[in-house]
């Protein structure tokens, strides 16, 4: 009861003590978690609250580890965000529940959530920023029905996880799809994110992709040889981190395009007939 009084009290004065969520300073408890928010459309964006320690760091002021589970609703409002950089760092985190009603992700909300391998998404989601997810231990996402874009560039939700093996997409969503854990959009011309820790010497991009997104491959380092069809037109990846990756296997009518581009260049580019 002691102890209950003190963080009671606590909150009532930690406004002048704890940032967060785009300066708001009022701090309110929920399921062992000090929370602050900040009015937006249709409700409130939610971070934990912290103290700013120098430029750049935090310390949050509740023990974040083990499953955290965001609040509904908070202070009378619906939560409909989870804000930008809300959970930076927080390296003792393992797994998030996400209410319904929460509409939006923001960039860099887990960075750096280093033991943070479980996360169910909502089916109320549409937008994931980028990053979101940086340097988790995620494995496998479920991307909702009602997600319509990530980031400015629809790889970079995805850059960093380095133990993502798949991608899955809901067969209701209008806007992506999945096929053997690989992100494209809904019609299936721009491969957007080959995961870094899929698994497979090869891999052979289908022939309706036009266009490679940038980031799409980066950082995976188990692929060795790929097979590019004539229906690609534009290349935005750079393939970073593509370690393994030594051959790309071309047609013969795009070999010189490819090059005069500088695409591929890294790499050897190894060419096979194209169709008639």
């Amino acid at each position: 009861m002691k102890k209950a009084l003190v963080f009671f009290f606590f909150l009532i004065f930690a406004g002048s003590l704890f940032a967060g969520c785009s300066g708001s300073s009022s701090v309110y408890e929920s399921g062992g978690v000090a929370w602050q928010y900040k009015s937006v459309s249709g409700g409130a964006a939610i971070c934990p609250a912290y103290e700013k320690v120098g430029n750049r760091a935090r310390k949050y002021n509740s023990p974040l580890s083990g499953t955290i589970r965001i609040p509904a609703e908070l202070d009378g409002k619906k939560v409909v965000e989870i804000d930008a950089e809300a959970f930076v760092g927080c390296r003792e985190i393992t797994s998030l529940i996400i209410p319904e009603g929460v509409t939006e992700i923001g960039a860099d909300a887990f960075s750096g959530c280093i033991q943070l391998s479980e996360i169910v998404l909502p089916d109320s989601l549409k937008y994931i920023g980028a990053n979101a997810f940086y340097e988790t231990s995620v494995k496998s996402l479920l991307v909702p029905a009602q997600v319509r874009s990530f980031g400015e560039k629809d790889s970079e939700t995805f850059y960093g996880c380095l133990s993502l093996r798949e991608i899955m997409v809901s067969s209701d969503n209008p806007n992506y799809l999945s096929e053997n854990g690989v992100l494209f959009s809904r019609n299936k011309k721009a491969l957007l994110c080959y995961p870094a820790a899929k698994t497979g010497a090869a891999y052979e991009i289908p022939d309706t992709v036009e266009t490679i997104a940038a980031g799409a491959f980066s950082q995976n380092p188990y692929l060795e040889r790929l097979y590019v069809p004539e229906s690609v037109r534009k290349v935005e990846d750079i393939f970073y981190g593509c370690d393994a990756l030594t051959t790309v296997v071309v047609t013969e009518r795009r070999a010189s395009e490819y090059e005069k581009k500088g695409f591929f260049t890294p790499f050897d580019m190894e060419i096979e007939p194209g169709d008639e």
